[in-house]
């Protein structure tokens, strides 16, 4: 009933409204309907909507010019300015939404910056689907990743330019695009310009009038400046990124006499004056099961690879609390704990060194025999830093990256917190500085738990981290979500801050960290707000596949099931371990090569570096892993993993293939400028891209070989055109 309403109104106002405003321009002529915004761009070749019509309202014209009209019309100031190959239009809503363009004409397809970018064809159900519920009324800034979109129509595509990224929504319903953007009551800047090119020829001439538009304003910053700033950034280029797990002081793999690390730990427990049952009595919540489980056991026991994990997972668990019981002693805490461990069980484990799960030594040592000579490094938690100080010194002086996870968007009440980033020190900040919408609810902080915080109430804890943490050594740090779009105003009062404030504040948080502490800093996504500010962004590459489409992710007895979050070892969790296959919908949507392309990276190729999501990292989809790696070749994106020990020695040729293909290539393009992108065949699954300094890629998606100038590109395979080595396989 609604559809109908909606199109007897489109069709209505066609009727009210007879006169077009017209003007003329040399290259053709803007047809413009001050009363439904619709807008036409006319050659003597065709004619194309650039805005569908809009419900009536009589507009009154408050000036026209020769190339300019300024009228209000429903509540709404608005300007349409003419230029040759472009028109702007400026509206600024005095409350209510200013709702422009209205996309309901004849289109082929869609140019969408989600993450790196989509090429969506118009009459594509299950993409129909998908996007209703995307862009169901979602914030502007948290869907799209760069302020620009396109449509095709008639082999051309018209390109959307906008420039303020706040209080947007973007919506997919019944095949139309609406864009509208909403009046705040608290935002010092309630207007929104649009700059709509109607003549572009090809969604490569798209991003670069982005590009030109972000360098002209300020906005742009290559990685070469970077480097200038930090020579560290240097070291991103031709490096894969690896999440390392250790939040253990050893590992299972470290105890090569099991029988005598057992028997002597049975000692320990019969002495009440021993190092352990001192460490027992200090932590209660831990000794009652541990002290349980040993108590089931008897000495000389042969003990089974459970029972092994379980003593050992134990046994961490109670190292871990005692090391940060103190957090100011924690460092001094945790290697002193390392110290009395050797002393009394020495003899029957590895050398102290080579203790840790992702951050023994032996992981450096194993890279460094791939030939793996570059790589940014991540840690899960910082804290890992204070255990494992010798890694981030071995790691750094190796050549590496070594990097931290941290984030400031959620915080928990003191004694609840679910995860240690979400713990302040000011116990205060819960209940005085969380954000409130208007409604007078708090916004809840990640995945349902705490509260979301106001980031210009976090400087205090970031100082408080940074002076604690960037003195082990890290020459890197990853702030998760600061570059996320997502963003809401904050009505709490005497903390009144509107989207933009709040993003602003996100920028000044990780520009402190990149500049006082001389961190080389990386963010969630990689949205372009924070473009000038990160050197690397993780998630823009493919992005997550979202829960209500992969409903069975969650499920253990699904095919498709995620993995748990832990992991026996104390190494990388199944979650992250775990190879999955995709349901159709969602291998269509986020794998299908026939949708995807490079629009970020023909925007910010030499400016940022990108990588898939840490979730659905290189090696996530086993059907797809072939793919996600022809891609980075063909987009110049490094490939991520997650690694401890077994991870590394079972992926071992996979990474050290990739990283044959891939560094060196990198690093001869990512200081480039992709300058295009295209397909060679008519079905599209043989693609190239070409950068600033001549060099091209070509990848063949297809299961059939291709001939570029009678060179042969075997299916699933890529080709360096104008490189010294010519083409391979992965």
């Amino acid at each position: 009933m609604k559809r109908v309403i909606f199109i007897c109104v489109l069709i209505l106002s066609s009727v009210l409204s007879f006169a077009l405003e017209s003007v003329k321009v040399d290259k053709g002529e803007y047809l413009v309907d001050l009363d439904t915004l619709l807008i036409k761009w006319k050659t003597m070749d065709e004619e194309i909507n650039l805005s569908s019509s809009q419900e009536y309202f009589e507009a009154k014209v408050i000036s026209k010019k020769d190339k300019e009209i300024i009228f209000e019309r429903k509540d709404s100031l608005v300007t349409f300015t003419f230029f040759e190959d472009y028109m702007s239009v400026k509206g600024e809503p005095k409350s209510g939404s200013f709702l422009f363009p209205l996309i309901a004409y004849e289109r082929q397809e869609f140019i969408l910056p989600l993450k790196n970018g989509k090429r969506v064809p118009a009459d594509d159900k299950v993409w129909k689907e998908y996007l209703e519920k995307k862009l169901d009324n979602s914030q502007g800034a948290s869907v799209f990743s760069m302020n620009l979109f396109s449509i095709k129509s008639n082999e051309k595509y018209i390109t959307y330019i906008y420039d303020n990224r706040y209080h947007n929504k973007v919506t997919y319903k019944d095949n139309i695009l609406s864009f509208s953007h909403d009046f705040s009551k608290i935002s010092k800047n309630n207007e929104i310009n649009f700059k709509i090119y109607p003549n572009v020829s090809s969604i490569a001439e798209s991003a670069k009038i982005y590009r030109k538009e972000l360098i002209q304003t300020g906005k742009f910053k290559t990685l070469k400046e970077k480097i200038k700033e930090n020579s560290n950034v240097e070291k991103l280029l031709g490096a894969p990124h690896f999440y390392i797990t250790g939040e253990v002081l050893f590992s299972i793999e470290d105890v090569i006499d099991f029988n005598g690390f057992f028997n002597k730990f049975k000692e320990e427990v019969r002495s009440k004056d021993s190092f352990l049952m001192k460490l027992l009595s200090k932590n209660i919540s831990t000794s009652k099961e541990f002290e349980s489980f040993i108590g089931q056991l008897k000495s000389n026991q042969n003990l089974n690879l459970y029972e092994k994990r379980t003593l050992i997972k134990y046994f961490n668990e109670l190292l871990y609390n005692e090391s940060f019981s103190n957090e100011e002693n924690s460092l001094e805490t945790s290697q002193n704990l390392k110290l009395e461990i050797e002393k009394r069980f020495g003899k029957f484990m590895t050398p102290i060194n080579y203790w840790g799960e992702g951050t023994s030594i032996e992981i450096l040592e194993i890279l460094n025999q791939f030939g793996i000579n570059r790589a940014w490094l991540g840690f899960h938690n910082y804290t890992m830093g204070e255990l494992n100080p010798k890694f981030i010194k071995k790691a750094t002086d190796m050549g590496y990256l070594v990097g931290a996870y941290d984030s400031y968007k959620s915080i928990h009440l003191k004694g609840k917190e679910k995860w240690n980033t979400a713990s302040f020190q000011d116990e205060t900040l819960f209940n005085s500085s969380t954000i409130t919408l208007e409604n007078g609810e708090k916004v809840t902080g990640f995945n349902g738990f705490g509260r979301e915080l106001n980031p210009k109430f976090s400087f205090d804890e970031v100082s408080y981290r940074l002076n604690r943490f960037s003195k082990l050594g890290f020459n890197s740090w990853f702030v998760d979500t600061d570059a996320v779009g997502e963003v809401y105003d904050d009505f709490t009062p005497g903390n009144e801050s509107d989207e933009e404030e709040q993003i602003n504040q996100r920028i000044k948080r990780m520009e402190l960290i990149k500049d006082k502490y001389n961190l080389v800093i990386g963010s969630e996504d990689g949205d372009d707000f924070a473009a000038s500010t990160i050197s690397y962004a993780h998630g823009i590459f493919t992005g997550i596949v979202p829960w209500w489409i992969y409903k069975d992710m969650k499920n253990p007895n699904s095919d498709y099931f995620m993995g748990r979050y832990v992991s026996k070892d104390g190494g990388v969790p199944e979650y992250f371990e775990k190879e999955i296959l995709l349901i159709d919908e969602a291998d269509y949507i986020f794998y299908n090569e026939l949708f995807n392309i490079p629009l970020y990276q023909l925007v910010y190729n030499d400016s940022v570096v990108g990588t898939n999501h840490w979730i659905f990292h290189t090696l996530k989809v086993k059907n797809r892993q072939e793919d996600i790696a022809l891609k980075g070749i063909l987009y110049n994106v490094p490939p991520m993993y997650h690694l401890d020990r077994k991870t590394l020695k079972e992926n071992k040729d996979k990474i050290t293939k990739h990283f044959q293909n891939f560094s060196k290539l990198h690093r001869e393009l990512v200081l480039e400028e992709m300058v295009d992108f295209c397909y060679l065949t008519e079905e599209r699954l043989v693609q190239k891209t070409t950068f600033s300094n001549g060099k091209e890629i070509i990848v063949n998606f297809s299961e059939v070989p291709f001939y570029q100038n009678n060179i042969k590109v075997d299916k699933k395979s890529f080709l360096l055109i104008n490189f010294k080595k010519s083409k391979d396989k992965l």
